[in-house]
């Protein structure tokens, strides 16, 4: 998976706050019995549970939360820098959870 949590880039509420609700699919890979985990608005993969022979990946829930981050970067061009508005629960349309209309 990626790298390890680097709290000097990002802080852990930062990084829960942006990519914490995001949502994510598990699932078959496109090889059994590999598994990997999936965006769940454009379905593009994520990262990898398991190699290609099914042997699980040791991996935290920080590092889950930095993959579903970088593809919210890269693939859907959330911004990092002055994105207050993404926790006070203005995110652009596309990203992140849904909101309930309070």
């Amino acid at each position: 998976m990626s790298a390890s949590f680097v709290p000097a880039l990002i802080t852990a509420e930062r990084l829960l706050a942006l990519a914490g609700e995001h949502p994510i699919l598990a699932g078959p890979g496109r090889r059994l019995p590999m598994l990997t985990v999936d965006c769940g608005l454009c379905g593009q993969p994520i990262g990898r549970l398991t190699d290609k022979t099914g042997v699980p990946y040791r991996f935290s829930a920080g590092q889950l939360l930095q993959d579903t981050l970088r593809h919210l970067v890269v693939a859907h061009d959330m911004p990092l820098s002055g994105a207050a508005a993404e926790i006070a629960g203005e995110i652009p349309e596309g990203i992140g959870g849904e909101s309930d209309g309070e």
